[in-house]
């Protein structure tokens, strides 16, 4: 097949660039593998056929630059992998689209839903679905007398766990100085489980692979094992099932407490630790490109592996004067 793919904002995701060129060369895909990122040190730079600078996402120049790039190189699939991006993407979609070009990107009302935690969590329990209490921080000091147990803050809007701590104290809630944006949650102590998933574009979920989160470094997963948890499964399906404009990759955070698997957060995008799903079989990239080579043509995948250990450890590019590079 003629045509691209683009990875915008690729940072270090070295991992995805591997298996999305292998999924190219799977499906016969014979256009380059491009990338985008604000820095031309980006390490996955390296890792592309060809690399783009471009201007800040909240540039008004951000998707006239992203679409001169589409032209260029014949892109037939854009993939997005940071958050701030999702909502500009998600309304450019149909645009897109009708230049013959796929953003791997939910609708914007999904987006909307997914980037704010308590549109999240109203969502949730709108539809029965299992998800920790969660309040604006500004209604909690509002309201609150006395705190009986310990209660996570977080940014309403944020990822990679910064901003997040334990409070255990009113005098702590009431110190909160950026209570518009920020919430506050009830503290579950349990197994924290990522969840990688792809959403078909008939809203279909195709696998649900558990993750267990065994160690998180600066709020991405450095070890982690597939896991056989039918409950959180059949949780993660029933949230697709149950949230219209769902589209491409999903990751959905989960903790196992004493009360049983809930809901944290929804990320609708490729995940750092989504190699790990891959290495179990789960195929999401080459299943991304299927899908947009013939929609709703992907079957669901239930051959995963459990018990899949992923470890991680750093790698360095190393760049030369004379334009060559290698990684050490």
């Amino acid at each position: 097949m003629t045509g691209g793919v683009l990875v915008t904002s690729v940072g270090r995701r070295v991992q995805l660039l591997v298996a999305m060129r292998a999924a190219m060369q799977d499906r016969g895909w014979t256009g380059p593998l491009v990338t985008t990122d604000a820095s031309n040190l980006a390490p996955g730079s390296f890792f592309s056929d060809h690399h783009a600078s471009v201007p800040p996402i909240d540039s008004s120049d951000y998707l006239h630059n992203l679409e001169d790039i589409c032209r260029k190189y014949s892109i037939r699939l854009v993939v997005p992998t940071i958050d701030t991006e999702l909502p500009l993407l998600a309304e450019a979609r149909s645009h897109f689209s009708s230049l013959g070009i796929t953003i791997a990107i939910s609708s914007p009302s999904a987006i909307a839903v997914a980037s704010d935690k308590v549109a999240t969590a109203q969502f949730l329990n709108s539809r029965g679905l299992p998800t920790p209490r969660t309040i604006p921080c500004g209604q909690a000091i509002a309201q609150f007398t006395a705190l009986d147990a310990p209660m996570l803050v977080k940014p309403i809007r944020g990822s990679s766990s910064k901003g997040v701590r334990v409070i255990c104290s009113l005098s702590e809630l009431r110190a909160i100085d950026d209570s518009d944006s920020t919430l506050v949650q009830d503290f579950i102590e349990g197994d924290e489980y990522t969840v990688s998933s792809f959403v078909d574009g008939s809203g279909a979920s195709l696998a649900e692979i558990p993750r267990l989160r065994i160690e998180v470094r600066a709020g991405e997963v450095s070890k982690g094992r597939t896991t056989r948890h039918p409950q959180i499964e059949d949780l993660v399906k029933a949230v697709v099932e149950s949230l219209p404009g769902l589209y491409g990759p999903l990751n959905v955070q989960v903790i196992d407490g004493p009360a049983g698997p809930q809901v944290l957060e929804l990320n609708p995008r490729f995940g750092g630790g989504d190699p790990l799903a891959w290495a179990a079989g789960a195929q999401i990239p080459r299943w991304l490109l299927e899908d947009v080579e013939v929609p709703g043509s992907v079957a669901r995948y239930n051959q995963w592996l459990g018990d899949v250990l992923m470890t991680r450890y750093d790698q360095a590019v190393f760049a030369f004067p004379n334009g060559s590079h290698h990684v050490g």
